[in-house]
């Protein structure tokens, strides 16, 4: 089903603040999408070790995602100066 056909079932507008319709809604999942990381790291990472963390994974996420996740992105030291620069120094 393309956009067309969506946006005349469910009578979608052509434009939300200025923006389309499509804008509009690839803004919003990418919002939602990193609230449900945060909420992720926030529940499953911080504040734990390494093998906490991986102990730590949800049912619904692969395993090997989630090693790579813990391991190679939020245990990468890139991402431990970000998380330092952003959440100790409040920077944001």
């Amino acid at each position: 089903m393309n956009f067309y056909a969506l946006q005349g079932k469910y009578d979608l507008p052509e434009k939300v603040d200025g923006k389309t319709v499509i804008e509009s809604l690839s803004f919003q999942c990418s919002t939602l999408y990193r609230q449900w990381r945060f909420r992720l790291k926030e529940k499953h990472f911080r504040g734990k070790s390494l093998a906490q963390a991986k102990d730590s994974r949800p049912l619904t996420i692969d395993k090997d995602e989630w090693d790579w996740l813990v391991f190679e992105y939020w245990g990468s030291d890139k991402q431990k100066v970000i998380c330092y620069l952003l959440f100790c120094c409040k920077i944001l």
